[in-house]
């Protein structure tokens, strides 16, 4: 079960200060994730803002396909050893959210952002996950080179997701067991292999058959002439501290 809830407005100069507040950037590829002692009684238990204030952000972010291209926005992740807690922040003048399928399609559509993880180096599989700014999931398995599986889930009860948007841009924060990346392959040794992304959504699809505008923000730069998240070096490494 993905679990949602409504979204929710915040003062609009915070996400300005949140962004300009990062700590110093970290090494390229490699995030390392902190473990905190704030206990939480179930997956849908937030961490409060005091704790995330403290915690490094990763805000190395490019656009390399449209290098003039503003991307503003950072990303967190803390853990309890039980959970792993993720947070986006977006600056967004123009927050734009497709609603015309109706379905968890729609995020495809939309402003997102993604975090993809693979099990291998060859890709074989990867599990995508990608929320819009209500909190809206997409959520899918794929194997390389984009054979997409769109009937998958993620472990029933092992997701929560949760939008926030402001005047100025949004946040997005998700919270995945432990218990459910290791079931998946995917936390090794206290370590994965992810990919960090963000889709700027400049212009909405007009109907059922044609594609929204989307410009595309990385973690870690693919190295592709065209857009592409869906190749092996597009992803990085988080370590889990124990």
């Amino acid at each position: 079960m993905i679990i949602k809830i409504r979204c929710l407005s915040v003062g609009t100069s915070l996400l300005f200060f949140i962004l300009l507040s990062c700590n110093k950037p970290l090494n390229y590829n490699s995030y390392t994730v902190e473990k905190i002692g704030y206990k939480v009684k179930s997956i849908n238990d937030f961490i409060p803002d005091s704790v995330w204030n403290s915690v490094q952000c990763l805000n190395d972010f490019s656009n390399p396909w449209n290098k003039d291209y503003p991307f503003d926005m950072s990303f967190k992740a803390i853990h309890t050893g039980k959970y792993l807690y993720l947070r986006y922040d977006v600056k967004d003048s123009n927050v734009l959210i497709y609603d015309k399928m109706k379905s968890e399609l729609d995020v495809a559509q939309s402003d997102r952002v993604e975090i993809f993880f693979r099990k291998n180096k060859n890709m074989n599989p990867y599990f995508c996950l990608e929320i819009d700014p209500k909190g809206k999931v997409l959520d899918y398995k794929a194997e390389f080179y984009r054979r997409f599986d769109n009937s998958w889930n993620w472990p029933n009860g092992h997701l929560f997701a949760k939008g926030v948007t402001i005047k100025n841009g949004y946040r997005v924060d998700v919270i995945l067991s432990l218990e459910s990346l290791k079931m998946l392959g995917l936390l090794k040794d206290n370590k994965m292999e992810v990919g960090i992304y963000r889709g700027d959504c400049t212009r909405l699809a007009e109907d059922l058959k044609s594609e929204a505008k989307i410009e595309w923000i990385t973690w870690v730069d693919p190295k592709t002439d065209e857009p592409d998240f869906h190749v092996p070096t597009s992803f990085g490494k988080i370590i889990l501290n124990k």
